[in-house]
């Protein structure tokens, strides 16, 4: 129950912070579950040290941009260290005519991500704790974190499309995998349906 009601909670924000924005913002056709690529021994596909958290933001989210916009926030994937763990690398799987200028992780339990304008967003920032790098940060046990990303759109050959977000991680025992949120963003022209 706990799980629908955060991804409910996500999705609710996410809408009204693109909204609020003064941009449009629907769900398209629902994404399709996060997915896992594994490595580990069969021990550790049994009982992962690392999960996303209930649905993640998983989702399409679509925004219309206009000459002025500039970059985006994204704090929609989060994940749960089960045990400890070191984070390989994190950012978005795919990208078409989007640019990232920055990639990091915060410890974060609440259901409050984010896709909204950079000013927006950066409430966003100011409110949880110290950076961790993209790579090579310490997973601690029984700990949630989420993904940030800042994302700039290339204007001019618009459309622009983020296919997902990976979030790669290891043991010391040689276990590991790849998360993905198939979480979609896309910018469009202003002058366009998303």
């Amino acid at each position: 129950m706990h799980s629908r009601l955060s991804g409910l909670a996500l999705a609710v924000t996410l809408a009204a912070a693109t909204l609020a924005a003064g941009c449009e913002s629907h769900d398209s056709k629902p994404a399709p579950a996060a997915t896992s690529t594994s490595s580990a021994s069969s021990d550790a596909r049994a009982a992962p040290a690392v999960e996303l958290a209930g649905s993640a933001g998983v989702g399409t989210y679509c925004t219309a941009l206009g000459k002025r916009d500039g970059d985006y926030l994204w704090s929609g994937t989060q994940f749960t260290a089960h045990a400890d763990a070191t984070l390989e690398k994190a950012g978005p799987a795919n990208l078409g005519n989007v640019r990232v200028v920055g990639t990091w992780l915060v410890e974060d339990s609440t259901d409050d991500g984010a896709f909204v304008p950079w000013p927006q967003g950066q409430r966003f920032v100011d409110k949880h704790g110290p950076r961790m790098p993209d790579s090579g940060a310490s997973l601690a046990a029984g700990t949630t974190y989420r993904l940030v990303v800042r994302l700039r759109p290339d204007i001019g050959p618009l459309p622009g499309v983020v296919n997902g977000f990976d979030v790669t991680w290891s043991t010391e025992d040689g276990g590991g995998a790849t998360l993905t949120d198939p979480s979609v963003l896309q910018f469009e022209r202003i002058d366009k349906d998303c």
